[in-house]
């Protein structure tokens, strides 16, 4: 008689989904801090290969780097902080710390690793809403998750309470809503837009052409298209726009210049603030279309100003010496 399965038992019902997850992300993390206390110990931080397009790390450190990241800002920053902007200067500074004694990273991408922490802490959080906040029945689950036993009961206490708010709320139903108004569907997986990119190198490769910087447009279209080539209606759309386009910029009849590009035009915005479409996370929009127009001082606009006002000046002047002839009969001077 074969033996039978012992039943697990599930006293809560988020138990069986910690030990999945666990099982899941168990082995990775367990690398990575092998990996960082071996540099440590060694004092010699981990090489990694810097990509000379966006200057974001790549090669096969790159994800070890960035759950890295991940375990310092969890280790360091509190879930039941409610602003990443509250995080002070010597905090910061440890973390920095932490991430160039396990890895080499360059002097001038500091900024970017704090970048980084701020945007995996803000993930973090919205993991712990999602999935760990509620049990299967829908109910608030008022114990921290296992999985990060950093959290002690106060702090979850404190992030429940906050998620609890009508404003939490509110703020939620108004990023479902806006969620729900994308009309593409993304197909990069974790490996982001920089994975995305080398797909659309090897696919240009493989029809003889050899590139070494890849426009946004084609890993934003490669982004939103599956490997069996489905796209939404919106994303066929965008991209018979963009194959109109460059006959236009064959033509000569549209000449893509900083932020008015090919991919703009298609969609018919410009980029705003925060984000850049098709490039990989972390690249600034002055950092991949550079600086903009230089805006005038103060000084050079009261100039213009001054300069506009001597001719709508002059402009009177002439109105009312043609009012004066006009009524009076006499020949304008020519010497004006």
């Amino acid at each position: 008689m074969a033996p039978q399965r012992r039943k697990r038992s599930r006293k809560n019902p988020s138990d069986g989904e910690a030990s999945r997850k666990k099982r899941r992300y168990g082995h990775r993390g367990r690398t990575v801090l092998d990996m960082v206390a071996k540099a440590f110990k060694e004092k010699k931080p981990i090489e990694l290969e810097w990509d000379k397009e966006d200057n974001l790390p790549t090669g096969k450190y790159a994800s070890k780097f960035s759950s890295w990241i991940g375990v310092t800002v969890r280790g360091h920053v509190s879930c039941a902080l409610d602003n990443w902007e509250k995080v002070d200067g010597p905090t910061l500074d440890l973390m920095l710390g932490e991430l160039t004694g396990a890895f080499n990273v360059i002097e001038e991408r500091h900024d970017w690793c704090l970048q980084k922490l701020g945007e995996l802490w803000r993930k973090w959080k919205c993991t712990l809403h999602r999935k760990w906040m509620y049990d299967e029945t829908g109910a608030v689950q008022m114990t921290p998750p296992s999985l990060y036993k950093q959290i002690t009961q106060d702090h979850w206490n404190a992030f429940v309470a906050s998620h609890s708010t009508e404003d939490f709320k509110a703020i939620s139903k108004k990023n479902k809503e806006n969620a729900g108004r994308r009309r593409g569907t993304y197909y990069g997986s974790r490996a982001g837009y920089r994975g995305v990119r080398v797909k659309v190198k090897k696919d240009l490769a493989a029809k003889g052409k050899q590139v070494e910087k890849v426009d946004r447009y084609l890993t934003w279209l490669r982004g939103h298209k599956s490997d069996k080539g489905d796209m939404t209606d919106y994303v066929k759309e965008v991209a018979l726009k963009i194959e109109a386009i460059e006959k236009d910029v064959e033509a000569g009849v549209f000449v893509p210049k900083g932020r008015e590009d090919i991919l703009a035009k298609a969609i018919g915005k410009l980029e705003h603030p925060g984000r850049v479409r098709g490039v990989p996370q972390g690249i600034s929009i002055t950092e991949y279309f550079g600086k903009g127009p230089k805006k005038p001082t103060r000084e050079e606009l009261y100039e213009k100003i001054n300069c506009m006002q001597v001719k709508i000046d002059d402009i009177e002047k002439m109105k009312a010496m043609m009012m004066h002839f006009w009524q009076s009969g006499e020949k304008p001077s020519l010497k004006y």
